[in-house]
């Protein structure tokens, strides 16, 4: 021990320290001076990183987990891009259920991989990690930065539910919009649209909504939900017409004769020449 932490001849005693603590089972104590040569030598020293991680891989075989991750990230703060050190941190906070720390960990291998497959896929574990750890903030701008690479049904849902457990309405009607155009089953799509329309509505949106309202007739004339928003919507004098065009074939197929009436009046007050004769 005294030659090792003397640095003479390290490479020799390096292998009979190894071979006496599996011997004795001494690996907390040989992660310990490994650990304790690393703080003491020079910064640019090359045997230094080796040390630290030789260190953090004892004390991790030895169910020291909190010292291991010291260990590991003073090997990080020496080498930030460490995918060892990172993949290391990332199974010790899995572990122990640190979802702040283990989003950080995920965060950081993502901005350091260059396979766009597996960027997303740590994107995404970033951003429940860290909506698990209550950092709604962060984890939309890691789904955010998933769907810049992939525009994938997963990450728009993700984005879904924390812009609606947050109230971003215009965000999550953006959202809802992408999830409606990525749907191929025509049921889905309609309520995409539906909700979309309804939290436009909501938030004082009404020609839009009105749009959104026309394209689920478009997949479903007979929707109740926005055959109602569209009976809404004729509360607004500047929509009325249009909302009653919408409504008059919705109605005339359920045979609402008085609201089938009231629609037409409207259209009449709003037309001219052979189309209000008809």
């Amino acid at each position: 021990l005294k030659a090792f932490t003397d640095g003479l001849d390290r490479d020799v005693v390096k292998p009979e320290l190894e071979r006496l603590a599996e011997l004795t089972g001494s690996f907390e104590d040989l992660a310990e001076i490994y650990e304790a040569t690393a703080q003491e030598i020079e910064d640019d020293d090359e045997e230094m990183v080796p040390l630290l991680r030789r260190a953090a891989q004892l004390q991790q075989q030895a169910g020291k987990n909190d010292d291991a991750v010291r260990v590991w990230k003073a090997l990080l703060a020496k080498v930030p891009e460490d995918g060892q050190a990172l993949d290391a941190l990332g199974q010790l906070f899995e572990t122990s259920k640190n979802a702040q720390s283990l989003s950080e960990v995920y965060s950081r291998k993502a901005a350091i991989t260059q396979d766009p497959n597996e960027k997303f896929d740590l994107l995404m574990r970033a951003g429940e990690a860290f909506e698990a750890a209550g950092n709604d903030a962060q984890a939309i701008a890691s789904f955010k930065g998933a769907v810049d690479l992939k525009s994938a049904p997963e990450a728009w849902g993700a984005l879904d539910h924390l812009y609606g457990k947050n109230k971003q309405t215009a965000d999550q009607a953006v959202v809802l919009y992408s999830l409606a155009q990525l749907a191929t089953d025509p049921e889905q799509r309609r309520a995409y649209l539906l909700r979309r329309s309804q939290l436009l509505e909501k938030d004082d949106q009404p020609a839009e909504a009105l749009r959104g309202y026309a394209a689920v007739l478009e997949l479903n004339p007979l929707e109740p939900h926005a055959i109602a928003g569209l009976e809404r919507l004729m509360a607004d004098e500047a929509l009325k017409p249009e909302a009653a065009r919408l409504l008059e074939p919705a109605d005339r197929n359920l045979n609402e004769l008085r609201k089938l009436i009231d629609v037409l009046e409207v259209r009449v007050a709003a037309l001219a020449g052979g189309p209000r004769l008809a």
